[in-house]
């Protein structure tokens, strides 16, 4: 690994980190799809609710996107986004930034998934996995930017 890493740096000066910040992302994200597909699935298909379907598949919808969230934050605040700057904010901004950020890709795949399943008439688990891997350039793009960005720090006045 750290060989290829070096030939990276090599050809891409610089981007070695940001390749491996990737792929540790694609892994944490694939475990989290597949907690959020798997919650998804169950509320979807097995837990009745009498409401309209469409409503119906908005609460699995949400709690599926709450539950894989958290999956997604905890392993990659303590291992992909670590070294950035923004990491040394407390525990509890981190988790509300990267919320933020995950809304916004919810609402990205979201929207997709609905457009798939009723625009194309996909069953709603396939809508649901290809909404995923469609945000995910969204949410690696954000949490870059936003999530771990550098503290701004105010100049002293003296």
């Amino acid at each position: 690994m750290n060989r290829s890493l070096a030939l990276v740096d090599e050809w891409f000066p610089g981007k070695a980190g940001w390749l491996q910040r990737l792929v540790s992302y694609l892994m944490v994200g694939g475990f989290a799809a597949c907690v959020n597909l798997i919650v998804f699935g169950i509320l979807e298909n097995n837990v009745s609710i009498p409401v309209a379907d469409v409503l119906h598949n908005l609460i699995a919808y949400v709690a599926a996107a709450e539950i894989s969230i958290l999956a997604n934050f905890i392993p990659n605040d303590r291992i992909t986004f670590s070294h950035l700057p923004g990491h040394s904010r407390s525990w509890w901004q981190r988790c509300l930034r990267f919320h933020m950020t995950a809304i916004g890709g919810t609402i990205v795949t979201y929207v997709v998934m609905v457009t798939l399943h009723y625009g194309a008439h996909l069953p709603y688990l396939v809508a649901e996995a290809i909404a995923i891997i469609i945000a995910l350039a969204f949410n690696f793009t954000f949490h870059h930017v936003f999530t771990y960005r550098r503290l701004h720090t105010e100049p002293q006045v003296l």
